[in-house]
């Protein structure tokens, strides 16, 4: 293209030419607002908020769980016991 033999510099994802032929890349054609700025942080936040209760409540139930699959395996042994002898 005649505009970018002549280094002319475009927005967005296209590439950026100057008169030394160094190309870079654009991530946005413009810096975000304040206002996108806190969403994006409330947003973070509220992700993280949501992950750490999930690990919190992942480890308030690991006891009774544990519990559950020991008592399975408790009645799954007395009955191979039971039905095929020791």
């Amino acid at each position: 293209m005649l505009s970018q033999r002549l280094g002319l510099f475009y927005n967005g994802l296209e590439p950026i030419l100057d008169n030394s032929s160094d190309v870079r890349m654009v991530v946005w054609s413009w810096s975000p607002t304040a206002r996108q700025m806190a969403v994006t942080g409330g947003v973070f936040v509220v992700g993280v908020s949501c992950f750490c209760v999930g690990a919190y409540f992942s480890m308030v139930n690991v006891a009774p769980q544990q519990e559950r699959v020991k008592a399975q395996r408790e009645a799954l042994r007395n009955y191979f016991k039971k039905r095929f002898g020791d």
